[in-house]
């Protein structure tokens, strides 16, 4: 974790690759909340804000999402949408294998 209490965008990355490995396309709004609730922030996390007033933890999973899709784990259907690519199924299985 961040010295702020909310997990950095490289321990969201992995969370949010098993969020979507379903294969769905979902908004980003509805990405943050699953990957907020699968990783049980707490209120206090969920209640932190940067300078421009978003949530501290939506602005980093929204980083997150832009750096899985320009590695090509994720794309973008359409504005505000992810969907998880056929590399990022693979990385997220790798990853569920190395993870207890």
């Amino acid at each position: 974790m961040a010295s702020d209490n909310t997990p950095t965008i490289d321990q969201f990355r992995p969370v949010v690759l098993r969020v979507l490995a379903d294969g769905q396309e979902r908004a980003v709004r509805d990405v943050c909340e699953l990957v907020a609730a699968r990783m049980e922030l707490p209120a206090d996390v969920r209640a932190e804000r940067i300078a421009s007033g978003q949530h501290r933890y939506v602005n980093r999973i929204n980083w997150a999402c832009s750096g899985l899709t320009q590695a090509g784990l994720l794309e973008r259907p359409k504005r505000g949408h992810y969907r998880i690519t056929d590399n990022g199924r693979t990385v997220d299985a790798v990853k569920s294998l190395v993870v207890v």
